[in-house]
């Protein structure tokens, strides 16, 4: 651990010259052209892909700069309809194919939508070509089987292993989840009414008899639910599915988080298709796009989706809806009183002043954005926009008017980039840890990327104007990584309580601070670009990594390390000790730790002077069995914020020393003693709060043992 941690400071030369603010790119994908354009703001074209093969459907940015896309193939064997695709391919920011899948066959053909998960896997629909004898082995009517067979639904997820190569890693089948009252030998008869969690094999669309049956035309995943929602076209419905079964479990009606295996867990738009409503009740009329808000965003976990109106009663418009779920403590749809999923009426977020104006007879999307606002595609004429939550159109783009390409944009796509090209820079869990810049040290932030896709954030620095009593600041706040950066909108600083005994979480005065962009590199250099209140201004810093949270070691476009490791030192350890604990009836005060390797840990301490201002105490620690001890904790004051900052004038004491001892995973008590006058010695238990993204803990620990030489990475740490 001590040759990583000294590699990483080799690295700190890096320049941070050239990071730019954060802008808003919008990915322009024309259906049936072999180009895909990315716009800035001013509707300018700042990059082409040129592409071999037309786009079938949707394109996405991912947050390196590639490009993620859907293929139109022709093969004598396939089959297909509107939305079919065959191939998937990523393709780097120079259009160079980096990796890709094909499936067009008798069989089975990829079409309409794709979803990247966060480790990289990929989800894709793919028609699923029945017989007629297994359709009549489902239950279908005799009378009602299509010409060209039955195209059910199956959704695969690929891992991708090399540029031709992928595993399929997990799939689900509409197959296996269908009901039907026709036939009581089948071991799916039953009544419909009965089972919403299943889709009744003989439903059809206005008794329309069609081989695409179902025509699901997109695909959304939930990091936080590990669930994936579904639009199927043709029943007027969503629905959502649990992700968290295994292959085998999502083929049956029991297993995973849900314990419902691969039955519908939810579904919305038409009771009709389950026999639990009128036409009366009907919400969606050929709907196209379906979308969880993600995480911090405005509306975060609700559902957004494009609803197309053909077909809607009183007049053909469409609008964009959002839907708030009903969903119980324990995570699961609830039923109406009627029996059916609510909710029963929704707020559109956008419908015309006149609202025959706005129809989009097909395809079209939308995409919440993060300062609130959304952006509407109106696919076939090309015309993309944004409204805010008063339906204000603040900025329009028009496919047909600013290029010369094919209108019909399937949906457009926004992400915001730090530089073009972008770095190649992906944030995950293991740019968690502590950041700094040299030339302060004594100032510095912590980073832990959580498992909801949120960062936590905290600044520690020092007052504007410093008094007697007022000799430190931090500042907090909970925000949202993308690509190469991390936002936080609002920072906040506490002051009011005093430390000990007499800590009281009501006399805590919590104050807006301002925000914070950061921006990386590499995983080892930076930049913050901040903006607080007037005492504290704006401005920008660059930052190097200080340490390294044992098994996150990270590779990066322009830097160099060792291979990122998943073991784990057979003791409480990496997981258990990493995170941020507090104890809920001292809500503003908390404890946040980083397991380094070699049984040790970094721990500092938020909370309070015994005057009421901010106070960091910091020190590293060792596991002795279940214990953190940290001999010496340290209080660092002395100089001040800004352009004032002088290193000579920081002043280090040595304020006490504390333990932490683990009761299990996510509890423990901390026992601390000062050597400063005027503060307390004590005890308080503690509970988790946070734990890094993808960790893991076992109890109880093992056994081990570590080298008792501390002195390289104290060195490093003690100017914190």
């Amino acid at each position: 651990m001590l040759k990583t941690i000294s590699l990483i400071l080799l690295l700190l030369m890096i320049s941070t010259e050239g990071v730019a603010g954060i802008e808003p790119y919008t990915l322009i994908a024309p259906q049936n052209e072999e180009v895909a354009h990315l716009i800035n703001q001013e509707g300018e074209s700042v990059h082409n892909w040129n592409l071999t093969g037309i786009t079938a459907t949707s394109s996405y940015l991912l947050p390196d700069g590639q490009l993620m896309r859907t293929v139109k193939v022709q093969t004598d064997e396939s089959f297909g309809g509107g939305g079919a695709g065959g191939r998937v391919e990523r393709l780097d920011w120079d259009g160079n194919v980096v990796w890709e899948f094909e499936l067009a066959t008798g069989r089975h053909r990829l079409h309409h939508d794709i979803a990247v998960l966060p480790n990289g896997n990929v989800l894709v629909l793919s028609w699923e070509r029945l017989t007629p004898e297994e359709t009549l082995a489902l239950g279908r009517a005799p009378d009602t089987l299509p010409q060209q067979d039955l195209w059910t639904e199956t959704i695969f997820e690929l891992k991708p292993l090399g540029k031709t190569d992928s595993e399929v890693v997990w799939q689900w089948r509409l197959a296996d989840h269908t009901v039907q009252d026709i036939d009581t030998s089948i071991s799916n008869f039953g009544v419909i009414a009965d089972h919403p969690e299943r889709v009744d094999i003989n439903y059809n669309k206005n008794g329309r008899v069609r081989s695409d049956w179902v025509h699901a035309n997109a695909i959304n995943y939930s990091e936080k639910l590990d669930q994936i929602i579904i639009s199927a076209h043709a029943f007027n419905e969503i629905w959502v599915i649990d992700h968290s079964t295994t292959t085998q479990q999502a083929a049956t009606r029991s297993g995973g988080h849900s314990g419902k295996g691969g039955d519908l867990l939810y579904r919305w738009g038409n009771p009709l298709t389950y026999q639990r409503g009128e036409v009366s009740d009907q919400k969606l009329f050929n709907q196209h796009d379906v979308e969880w808000i993600p995480e911090l965003f405005p509306g975060a976990g609700r559902i957004l989706l494009f609803n197309n109106g053909i077909g809607r009663p009183g007049g053909n418009f469409s609008t964009v809806n959002e839907i708030i779920t009903p969903i119980d403590a324990d995570g699961h749809y609830l039923l109406d009183p009627s029996g059916r999923y609510g909710p029963e009426e929704t707020s559109p977020v956008y419908q015309a002043e006149i609202p025959e104006t706005f129809l989009a007879l097909n395809i079209s999307g939308a995409q919440r954005l993060r300062n609130g606002n959304t952006l509407i595609t109106n696919g076939p004429v090309g015309q993309v926009f944004e409204v805010t939550p008063d339906s204000e159109v603040i900025w329009e783009y028009d496919s047909g008017e600013t290029v010369e390409f094919n209108r019909r944009v399937f949906r457009a796509d926004r992400h915001y980039l730090s530089a073009l090209p972008p770095t190649g820079m992906v944030i995950d869990q293991s740019i968690s840890g502590n950041w700094f810049d040299p030339n302060r040290s004594g100032e510095g932030y912590i980073i832990q990327v959580l498992g909801d896709g949120r960062v936590v954030l905290v600044w520690f620095t020092f007052p504007p104007n410093p008094t007697e009593t007022d000799l430190q600041a931090w500042m907090m706040g909970v925000g949202y990584f993308e690509g190469d950066h991390i936002v936080v909108e609002n920072m906040q600083s506490l002051k009011g309580t005093v430390f000990g005994s007499g800590f009281n979480m009501h006399d805590l005065i919590t104050k807006d601070w301002g925000r914070i962009e950061m921006v990386f590199v590499n995983c080892n250099v930076g930049g913050t670009q901040y903006s607080g209140p007037p005492e504290f201004g704006n401005g920008f810093l660059p930052m190097q990594r200080l340490t390294v949270i044992h098994g996150h070691i990270c590779l990066s476009p322009g830097a160099e390390g060792e291979e990122s490791s998943d073991s784990i030192d057979p003791t409480l350890a990496s997981e258990a000790a990493s995170g941020a604990f507090f104890q809920p009836t001292r809500s503003g005060e908390g404890w946040l730790m980083e397991y380094l390797g070699g049984g040790r840990v970094a721990v500092q301490w938020f909370t309070y002077n015994p005057d009421g201002t901010a106070a960091r105490l910091s020190g590293l620690g060792r596991i002795n069995g279940t214990r953190v001890i940290v001999e010496q904790l340290l209080y660092v004051t002395g100089t001040e914020f800004g352009s004032n900052f002088d290193l000579a004038d920081v002043v280090i004491q040595d304020w006490g020393s504390m333990t932490f001892e683990f009761f299990d995973c996510d509890n423990g008590r901390i026992v601390y003693f000062s050597r400063i006058g005027g503060w307390e010695s004590g005890l308080v238990e503690v509970t988790r709060l946070t734990s890094i993204r993808g960790a893991s803990c076992d109890w109880p620990p093992a056994e081990a043992e570590f080298d008792d030489d501390q002195t390289g990475v104290t060195r490093v740490l003690s100017p914190l």
